[in-house]
């Protein structure tokens, strides 16, 4: 059938360089259950999905038909995240608490979206996110001499 599997902790992939027409495709998703239901195992139903190449094809929140990227939503909600660290860097009323974690947030995000995209990564405007980081430090140090 030349079909591959892979397996990421308990997220399950198969793939072909072919085409597998409906009957092929029952017949390889039946083997899955199978195996599984043999290992005293379930698979989630609602989770089953079937994608052929001409679609976006999702394993592990990940699109990954030619190389693993990030859906653009996801990329959406990471700079909306940084927006909102610049923003709240820029209010006074704004706690050392709530900026820590936000920032902490958007940097594992920021991290990953560089993992994945090496453009978005960086920043378009570097300068602009280095302003939001001295406002964050300056909000810090402001509040450590309880300013």
């Amino acid at each position: 059938m030349g079909i591959t599997y892979y397996r990421y902790v308990n997220d399950m992939s198969m793939s072909s360089k072919s085409h597998l027409d409906t009957a092929t495709q029952t017949k390889v998703i039946g083997m899955v259950y199978g195996m599984l239901a043999a290992h005293g195992l379930r698979a989630a139903r609602h989770k089953h999905q079937v994608f052929s190449a001409s679609q976006q094809m999702i394993a592990t929140k990940l699109i990954v038909n030619r190389k693993p990227s990030l859906t653009a939503a996801k990329r959406s909600k990471i700079r909306a995240q940084v927006h909102q660290l610049e923003m709240a860097a820029a209010d006074s009323g704004v706690s050392e608490i709530e900026l820590r974690e936000l920032a902490n947030k958007a940097s594992q995000r920021v991290g990953q979206l560089a993992r994945f995209h090496k453009r978005s990564g960086k920043s378009p405007h570097p300068q602009a996110t280095e302003g939001a980081a001295h406002q964050v430090k300056h909000s810090v140090e402001i509040q450590h001499l309880g300013c």
